[in-house]
């Protein structure tokens, strides 16, 4: 059973396996694990687990694992087809850090302008230029009221005072013109 070759026939597959293997151990990796909540492994597992890791025959060529952590920089060699970076991110993952410093950046600038504008306002939330604006259109709908109440007022003593309300007497006064005009 610890002759992996024997189950997986690729030996990329095999290195990959095993380098995977040995990332939960290696503080390096498990770093970025532990800062979303993982608890690191206590250090007698720890030890047994890379044993056991070691005990496995792989049969790589060379008797080497072609695939390799970048831990410090490698000039060239850390960009190699079997090597895993750390420092390597794909386009998507610089978006998306760039996005979510925006987005901090941003949250930041609001906050600042909001305390600003507390400081400058205190409790008040207008400033005197917005008062007298507040002020002028409060002048203005009480005009354009009081003008609507004395257009609904006329049309009330037009209708009902001055006898002109209903349609039959519209009508009838019509008539009355028409015929005062033929016989002159």
């Amino acid at each position: 059973r610890n002759q992996a070759y024997r189950y997986i026939q690729h030996e990329e597959e095999r290195g990959l396996l095993k380098l995977f293997l040995e990332a939960f151990y290696k503080p390096e990796y498990f770093e970025d694990c532990h800062k979303l909540g993982f608890s690191h492994v206590p250090t007698s597992i720890r030890e047994v687990a890379i044993q056991g890791i070691n005990g496995i025959e792989w049969a790589f060529t060379g008797g080497e694992n072609m695939w390799k952590f970048e831990i410090d920089t490698e000039k060239l060699i850390g960009s190699r087809r079997y090597t895993i970076s750390s420092k390597r991110r794909s386009y998507q993952g610089v978006e998306l850090e760039d996005i979510l410093a925006m987005d901090e950046m941003q949250k930041e600038r609001v906050n600042e302008l909001f305390q600003l504008a507390e400081l400058e306002l205190g409790n008040n939330l207008f400033t005197d230029h917005h008062l007298k604006q507040l002020d002028n259109a409060l002048i203005l709908s009480a005009i354009s009221f009081a003008l609507w109440c004395a257009v609904i007022i006329g049309w009330i003593v037009q209708k009902f005072a001055l006898g002109h309300g209903s349609k039959a007497d519209h009508s009838q006064h019509q008539r009355e013109v028409l015929t005062n005009t033929n016989f002159e």
